[in-house]
């Protein structure tokens, strides 16, 4: 399995997280897989927006990870994490760079 999504919750204090924290947080991203995941099964009139958004780049992340994993000759959940690195380490949207993988523009090396 792949992770395929970060839920980034902010808080004012630096240190660790408490018990009650963790579970808050756990049951934020739980909420959060809840409404995409009704969003995808309400059908195609309620989940326009997700799918002209996020959901429709989805496909051609997916290619471009099985193409990146061709190249470095390695497992998925690498070839993903290396995507994921590339979009942070140039401040470029995930799907920019899938593109630029399936177009050519962009390689991998082992």
């Amino acid at each position: 399995m792949i992770s395929v999504g970060v839920l980034e919750i902010h808080r004012t204090a630096e240190g660790d997280l408490s018990d009650d924290e963790i579970s808050d947080a756990l049951l934020f991203a739980d909420v959060a897989v809840s409404l995409l995941a009704d969003l995808v099964e309400a059908g195609p009139d309620d989940a326009d927006e997700f799918e002209c958004g996020v959901g429709a780049r989805w496909g051609e992340i997916h290619r471009a990870i099985g193409v990146v994993s061709i190249q470095l000759e390695s497992g998925l959940t690498e070839a993903f994490l290396r995507l994921r690195a590339r979009a942070f380490a140039t401040g470029r949207p995930l799907s920019e760079i899938a593109e630029d993988v399936l177009t050519q523009r962009m390689r991998f090396n082992p």
